[in-house]
């Protein structure tokens, strides 16, 4: 019925409003090598082409059958939808094909974290040494 497709069309524009958050969220925690966030990117995107193609090409959505709407102001703003999407598709697909530097990089990063906590314990000790077994300013700065 029209009641049941035009519920069907308006639950799919919230979803999709909740999977433009969720995808923002998981790409952020992605780039910072969070590996559980890659599945969230993966799947917010494809749900979200999933529901933006039914809407602008017709399809099924949750067992329902959607027709294209004629209307023109939906017509022209499923455009701008459709346009900013691609942009956005394309960056969440570039952060997914990245996926193993990303996690790399973050890894790396927590090593080089956890290592200059290490350093500047060890410099701090160097410090006090020199500065306990009389050095000079030169001395007891260049070990800081």
């Amino acid at each position: 019925t029209l009641n049941t497709k035009t519920a069907a069309s308006s639950g799919t524009a919230t979803e999709m409003q909740m999977l433009s958050q969720r995808l923002a969220r998981g790409t952020s925690l992605a780039v910072q090598g969070n590996v559980q966030a890659f599945e969230s990117v993966r799947d917010s995107r494809d749900r979200f082409r999933t529901d933006l193609d039914a809407l602008t090409k017709g399809g099924t959505i949750k067992g329902v059958s959607i027709d294209v709407s004629g209307a023109e102001p939906l017509q022209a703003q499923l455009g701008e939808i459709t346009g900013r999407w691609d942009r956005v598709e394309k960056n969440a697909t570039a952060v997914l094909d990245n996926q193993q530097s990303l996690v790399s990089l973050s890894k790396g990063l927590d090593g080089i974290n956890q290592g200059n906590t290490a350093l500047l314990e060890l410099a701090q000790q160097a410090a006090s040494q020199a500065a306990a077994g009389g050095g000079n300013v030169r001395e007891i700065d260049f070990t800081n």
